[in-house]
């Protein structure tokens, strides 16, 4: 029997918010450090005369301690009767690393999702009259299956097909998260055919409880307790 399981609209879905979520931190840890902060850092660096003004800011701070708005109104003054900076840095040269740092794992990781997202775009498992295959260029024909691992199709919904490939080993799984759910049953049902298995229970992944569906349940055991 014909079937075919195109990758999920769901998982890419996933992939592609991940990956944006990612790229979209990194892209704000490189911008604070290279075009905010690296600036003002550079200004306290160069002119001695800027510490002295950091070090007024500060004290106009410790001046109005637990009033920011008045803090801020005083420096203003003085910032406008010296043409100071409306605010020196507060930043420190560790800020600043810390932000490469954590741009240096946010944007790979942000880049390596984002590639996941465009691969899978086309991706699919199907069956025919002569075997399972897969977008990529895997052909299991049906006399070559080996055996099919089926320890995690109920919890996860996980079937792992292992086949011979001119001698050697190879595997295709069939996964109801990240491929269309109904036609990746009906393939697990034909590899089952196919390897002479007929246990159903492992056709259809067990539903992922809610609380509906608890509540549901526990009024159906009362209902059926009642006499």
């Amino acid at each position: 029997m014909a079937a075919k399981a195109s990758i999920s609209s769901g998982y890419r879905w996933r992939l592609g918010i991940i990956a944006a979520a990612l790229l979209l931190f990194g892209s704000a840890f490189v911008y604070d450090a290279a075009v905010t902060w690296e600036p003002l850092m550079e200004i306290r660096r160069s002119y001695p005369e800027r510490q002295r003004i950091y070090q007024q800011w500060e004290q106009v701070q410790l001046d109005h301690d637990g009033d920011a708005a008045e803090a801020n109104r005083a420096w203003a003054a003085i910032a406008d009767a010296e043409g100071y900076p409306d605010r020196p840095s507060e930043y420190t040269d560790r800020d600043i690393f810390i932000q490469w740092v954590c741009a240096a794992i946010t944007l790979p990781l942000g880049l390596l999702f984002a590639v996941s997202w465009v691969r899978t775009g086309s991706r699919w498992i199907a069956t025919d009259d002569t075997g399972l295959h897969t977008s990529w260029g895997q052909h299991a024909p049906w006399p070559t299956l080996r055996s099919i691992d089926k320890s995690r199709w109920k919890a996860k919904g996980i079937a792992v097909v292992h086949y011979d490939d001119n001698g050697s080993e190879r595997r295709i799984t069939l996964d109801d998260w990240k491929y269309d759910r109904e036609p990746t049953a009906e393939m697990l049902k034909e590899v089952e055919a196919q390897l002479g298995e007929t246990d159903p229970a492992t056709t259809e992944p067990e539903p992922v409880a809610t609380a509906e569906t608890t509540e549901a349940t526990e009024a159906t055991e009362k209902s059926d307790a009642t006499p």
